[in-house]
């Protein structure tokens, strides 16, 4: 049985924030009209037959929002009952929680908030504070309102060449922590999902490995795999030497988004 240190799973790719560089890569999704949302029963179907096979020490939802998702409360649910997750965590911008009914607060383990500029106060910090310590919820904070270089450049300029691209993939943090299971498939990274599809014309799950029927075996050959995926040319990725700091902010056109996602003035 193979343990992962961690399993992301995009629940929706609706938001209520368009930063430059996400690495879920939200503005283009919006531009495309195709907006993918999961569901219990779909979440409950890959964790099954992951469960098969593998395990992880936390599963978190992300987004998008993931509080935008009406059957957020029942996606938890779905992970809870497969019992291949050790901890559930949920991804947030901050701004919905207020709104969260009390049974959302019952269904996880931890929170992870990112708090952005003009988006939540310290008043609103606080909030979440007490409100994770009333519920026995474990909080991470993320505040990027005062963070310099935790925000970075996605997308690179031109696509690097194949030695580029190999060192790129060989230090990247995203391949080597942010493993997602989104719709039937299994990524090495946060960003593989995605980037194929809305930036390169490839389907969806061409970086990815098909979860039902997969054995564990060929599960570890993929999470050992020393070949750039094929997302990696264009990616900046993480940890890498093409990892530049980048303030962040909102970009809401698709096209100005991706030239600002690439460092591109």
């Amino acid at each position: 049985m193979i343990t992962l240190p961690n399993l992301d799973c995009d629940v929706t790719s609706n938001c209520n924030l368009s930063c430059v560089s996400c690495d879920r890569l939200v503005v283009p999704y919006r531009g495309s009209r195709d907006i993918p949302s999961t569901s219990p029963t779909r979440v409950a179907h890959d964790l099954f037959h992951f469960g098969k096979i593998a395990r992880t020490k936390r599963w978190a939802a992300l987004g998008g929002e993931p509080t935008l998702h009406k059957d957020l409360v029942e996606i938890l649910a779905a992970v809870r009952d497969s019992g291949v997750a050790d901890e559930i965590a949920v991804w947030t911008n901050g701004m919905r929680l207020r709104k969260m009914p009390p049974e959302f607060w019952r269904a996880f383990d931890t929170l992870v908030v990112s708090l952005y500029p003009g988006k939540v106060d310290d008043a609103g910090k606080e909030w979440i504070t007490r409100k994770c310590a009333d519920e026995g919820v474990a909080l991470e904070m993320k505040d990027e309102r005062y963070s310099v270089g935790n925000w970075t450049q996605l997308l690179e300029a031109t696509p690097t060449d194949e030695a580029a691209t190999r060192i790129k993939f060989a230090s990247c943090w995203y391949a080597k922590y942010c493993r997602t299971l989104n719709y039937g498939h299994l990524f090495l990274c946060c960003v593989s999902p995605h980037l194929p599809q809305l930036l390169q014309g490839r389907p969806f799950g061409a970086d990815g490995i098909c979860i039902e029927g997969l054995t564990e075996e060929r599960l570890q050959t993929f999470l050992d795999r020393t070949e750039p995926l094929g997302a990696c040319t264009i990616c900046a990725g993480r940890s890498t030497p093409s990892t530049v700091a980048q303030p962040w902010r909102e970009v809401r056109d698709p096209a100005e988004w991706q030239r600002a996602s690439a460092g591109v003035p």
